[in-house]
């Protein structure tokens, strides 16, 4: 690939990643609301600041974890580098730059969700509206894929497009797991029984799986059940094994246009991720949860590094924290 193509690889790679993850945030914020509504709700809105890793950043800039102030912080703030408005203002920059190789559906699509959001004021994501600015948020990343799904000319673009959504879509899920089941043995010891099954509920809606795993699992609801249908039901198309399929698949479908170099290290990559895929729920939650997904985390960290390697620009590598 020539350094022309690779500039266009990359922010393809990232303009899919971007929309995932506010479609991902637009979910949290919605659900951990609702949630939380009538009760103390500081722990829950520190489980999202968790999730992002920005409990430090947020600290700096508020004095108190509360509703009002992180959804401000996750919505309209750019200076938050996680909020939505950033995060959609660096898909449409990605889009920009693809304006000639993507659709005029997509350029449309993406410019008047973040015109949309860039106009929106503070009353709009007020607590007692936030649930419909989620909800068209989400709305709108689903028609944006979808256009993207019936428009987009099927070549390297299109398989770049597919390795940024799914491998921020794993990220996201494992994210929301490890958070979740953390809240989950936290509030164990101090509150009433039956709070662990009030948070994976919320896991399974935040990750927009709640139907899906009653068809699997209609009448119970256990730490072991959710974590293991969430990251390892095939079925489940954010979970890890799904996740890495199609990662696997888009590597295979690109094989007669990369270098072997390329083909062998990413190879390498994915066998680790779908060794790790087939981990059964008992053992990981035997050997820790938390460990598992940090695990993940790091192999997710490698194959990202091995696309920058083989495809990008020069950049620095992401580094390997847990």
């Amino acid at each position: 690939m020539d350094s022309l193509l690779s500039r266009f690889a990359e922010d393809a790679y990232w303009m899919a990643r971007y929309i995932e993850r506010v479609e991902s945030l637009a979910r949290i914020l919605s659900v951990t609301e609702s949630f939380g509504r009538g009760r103390e709700g500081g722990a829950d809105w520190l489980s999202v600041l968790k999730l992002f890793g920005d409990v430090n950043a947020y600290g700096e800039r508020f004095k108190e974890i509360e509703g009002r102030n992180v959804i401000k912080y996750y919505t309209l703030d750019k200076a938050s580098p996680n909020s939505i408005i950033n995060s959609l203002a660096l898909a449409r920059n990605n889009a920009r730059t693809l304006r000639h190789l993507i659709s005029v559906e997509m350029w449309t699509k993406i410019n008047t969700m973040y015109n949309r959001v860039s106009e929106a004021k503070a009353r709009d994501v007020a607590e007692t509206r936030l649930s419909a600015f989620c909800e068209s948020i989400k709305d709108e990343c689903q028609l944006f894929l979808g256009c993207t799904h019936n428009t987009l000319f099927r070549d390297q673009v299109w398989y770049f497009y597919r390795l940024g959504r799914f491998i921020e879509r794993c990220d996201q899920t494992t994210r929301l797991v490890d958070i979740k089941a953390r809240s989950v043995a936290s509030r164990k010891a101090a509150m009433a029984e039956g709070i662990d099954i009030s948070e994976w509920n919320s896991l399974l809606r935040a990750a927009g799986t709640y139907h899906g795993y009653l068809r699997r699992h209609p009448r119970e609801m256990t730490d072991l059940t959710v974590s293991g249908f969430v990251l390892f039901d095939p079925a489940f198309p954010g979970s890890l094994a799904f996740c890495t399929k199609e990662i696997s698949a888009v590597i295979e479908e690109m094989q007669p246009d990369i270098t072997e170099a390329a083909v062998r290290d990413l190879r390498r990559q994915i066998k680790r991720l779908e060794r790790i895929a087939k981990t059964p729920p008992e053992k990981m939650l035997e050997d820790g949860l938390h460990e598992f997904v940090d695990n993940v985390q790091l192999e997710l960290i490698g194959l990202h590094n091995d696309f920058s390697k083989h495809f990008f620009p020069v950049v620095e590598p992401l580094a390997e924290t847990t």
